[in-house]
């Protein structure tokens, strides 16, 4: 917990100089008038979108662990996905994805089985995002014509694709290589993501969620730009918005504040909108998601004075 704090501050130190940086580019005054005008009906529909993603996820994450031999409820897999998003928003102390761990283990799901489930979770996410972005490669290197950028996001997608395809590919390194110490752990984490490839049926409609919840990430950050007047296409966002998020995911700021305002300033920029509309678009949806993902800490907080209560009972029984 100790050694967690200073790392917590980093974070919040890099956030915070970020969105500094961000905003020193825009008009506050605009920024602010768009964020105070934004209907209120805007706001109710981007916050439905992004619970459908979040369900999306519960069901993505129920698949997966169904093909890992431990079959969980969808109610269990929602409550383990908002706890995740909680802490993922606010990351006090530990992060979304160890809540989830911890969630599910409290299901009797075995630790390693549950940090498997995780992992190939998030790895799914990423993979859907990454194949977006190649998708639309040829046009977002098209809009964007700054050389660093370009290959900066082919780098990145390459080393992802690599990274990826030498996970699956370490189970079938020979036994005496797969035993070695640094790679006990890749390797079993392996065998899982190859016996998710296995379960047809499982893989597919978990990919599928992923790649709905890309579509419907980019439909809220689209619904919000057109409600401030922004001439930008859904189409152009699909191309835009995935490497935006795709930084933002990195583990070097609170929940991707400050990145990813950053990234859509530069991004967005490049494509041509004014930069106080790329925050506004930005804030937005970083508030919405912080906002949807407030149950997630209640859930939590009850299930721990649950917990209590019922270690009480017991020691008077």
């Amino acid at each position: 917990m100790k050694s967690s704090v200073p790392v917590f501050f980093l974070k919040l130190s890099l956030s915070a100089a970020l969105i500094y940086y961000a905003l020193s580019k825009v008009d506050l005054n605009s920024a602010i008038s768009e964020i105070m005008g934004m209907p209120v009906f805007v706001i109710i529909v981007v916050i439905l979108l992004v619970l459908a993603a979040h369900y999306l996820g519960a069901i993505r994450l129920s698949l997966l662990l169904e093909a890992l031999y431990k079959k969980i409820t969808l109610g269990n897999a929602i409550k383990a996905t908002i706890i995740g998003a909680f802490f993922s928003q606010t990351m006090v102390s530990i992060g979304g994805d160890a809540m989830r761990i911890w969630h599910l283990t409290r299901l009797d799901i075995p630790f390693k089985t549950a940090s498997h489930g995780i992992i190939l979770d998030r790895i799914s996410g990423l993979v859907a995002m990454m194949s977006l972005i190649i998708i639309c490669l040829p046009y977002t290197l098209n809009i964007i014509p700054t050389r660093s950028i370009q290959a900066s996001l082919v780098l990145s997608i390459t080393g992802g694709c690599i990274a990826i395809v030498g996970l699956l590919c370490i189970s079938y390194l020979p036994q005496c290589v797969r035993h070695w110490k640094l790679l006990r752990w890749a390797t079993d984490l392996s065998h899982s993501a190859n016996a998710v490839l296995r379960k047809s049926k499982s893989f597919l409609l978990s990919f599928s969620c992923s790649i709905a919840i890309q579509f419907i990430n980019v439909l809220a950050f689209f619904i919000i730009a057109k409600s401030i007047s922004s001439d930008v296409s859904y189409f152009a966002l699909l191309a835009l918005i995935p490497p935006v998020i795709f930084l933002s995911m990195l583990p070097i700021s609170i929940a991707g504040w400050g990145v990813r305002e950053t990234a859509m300033v530069i991004v967005l920029g490049i494509y041509g909108m004014p930069s106080h509309q790329s925050v506004v678009i930005s804030i937005c949806y970083g508030l919405v998601a912080l906002i949807v993902s407030i149950p997630g800490g209640i859930i939590f907080l009850l299930n721990r004075k649950r917990k209590i209560l019922t270690s009480s009972v017991f020691k008077k029984m």
